[in-house]
């Protein structure tokens, strides 16, 4: 306000309040056998050059991006949930409950601003730290995925107020599998 003053601009509102209203249409969740996926090499090679262009939205998230960078020993981690022929399904849940029980949550671990590194090295971290331990575990193979976050709606103990907002927050991984 004091910088449009000094322009010389008049400030009419002194706040904006922004109402969205969606119709959302909900369908049965499917039962998904994550043994009947394909294979995780059989993926991996739907993304060799050349790509279809139907499977060009997934390749993007094939390489390195500004958070997450491919390490042989990211390589290494991911090798144990990935034997040959698994279906990649499996493998993606392998390799994440492989995190759930090898890393510790601590939300004073880490920053937003931690090296992927750092986080496999003392194995400590919140969602958004696992996440990215997964995405670039999944990519070092040569499988697409990529981060997902979103709000948890909660449902509170009694007498206790429902979470809302980054209390709520949390990161997951998202694997392509055709």
């Amino acid at each position: 306000d004091r910088q449009m003053a000094r322009d010389g601009l008049e400030c009419l509102h002194q706040s904006l309040e922004i109402t969205a209203s969606s119709v959302v249409r909900v369908h049965p969740r499917r039962s998904l056998d994550p043994g009947v996926s394909p294979s995780w090499e059989s993926v991996v090679e739907t993304f060799t050059e050349p790509v279809r262009p139907e499977d060009v939205d997934p390749y993007q998230f094939v390489f390195d991006s500004h958070l997450i960078r491919v390490t042989p020993d990211l390589a290494a981690f991911a090798r144990p949930s990935f034997p040959p022929g698994r279906p990649v399904l499996e493998g993606a849940l392998d390799l994440c409950q492989r995190i759930h029980r090898e890393f510790t949550y601590d939300s004073r671990a880490t920053t937003v601003a931690t090296p992927l590194d750092e986080v496999m090295h003392k194995r400590h971290g919140v969602c958004q730290d696992f996440a990215h331990v997964a995405i670039a575990a999944l990519r070092a193979l040569g499988l697409p995925a990529r981060y997902v976050s979103g709000y948890i709606r909660t449902i509170p103990p009694p007498g206790k107020p429902r979470l809302i907002g980054a209390d709520a927050s949390h990161a997951w991984v998202s694997v392509f599998s055709p």
